[in-house]
């Protein structure tokens, strides 16, 4: 379930779109690539998971399924609330640095969202 947050709130919350709003094809390629970096993380974490195909079709599938929900991320924002980012994309650039990997998805959806929600 982190791995679909990670790939589909700060997204949503920087593009305004709605979950099916983040099936277009310039957009969803990107859900992927943020989700997939994290994958790598959580392996190196020794978590066992399913293989990138599996996770692909997962988020597809969630996305299709929650299609009309704006996510909780995207609503903060646009309440002037905090996020969750901390204890999503930033735990995992974290746990990342942690292992010397880099995740520059991760750690740019962090900054964009925090730049964000301090205005």
């Amino acid at each position: 379930k982190v791995l679909l947050n990670i790939a589909i709130n700060p997204i949503a919350a920087i593009t305004g779109l709605s979950n099916g709003g983040l099936l277009r094809a310039e957009i969803f390629q990107t859900c992927v690539e943020v989700m997939l970096e994290g994958a790598r993380i959580a392996r190196q974490e020794g978590v066992a998971i399913d293989c990138d195909e599996k996770l692909i079709n997962n988020l597809r599938s969630v996305l299709n399924a929650t299609s009309k929900n704006h996510c909780s991320m995207l609503q903060d924002v646009r309440k002037g609330k905090s996020t969750e980012i901390k204890y999503l994309n930033q735990e995992l650039v974290e746990r990342a640095e942690k292992h010397g990997i880099y995740s520059p998805f991760n750690q740019l959806l962090t900054k964009l969202i925090q730049f964000i929600t301090l205005y």
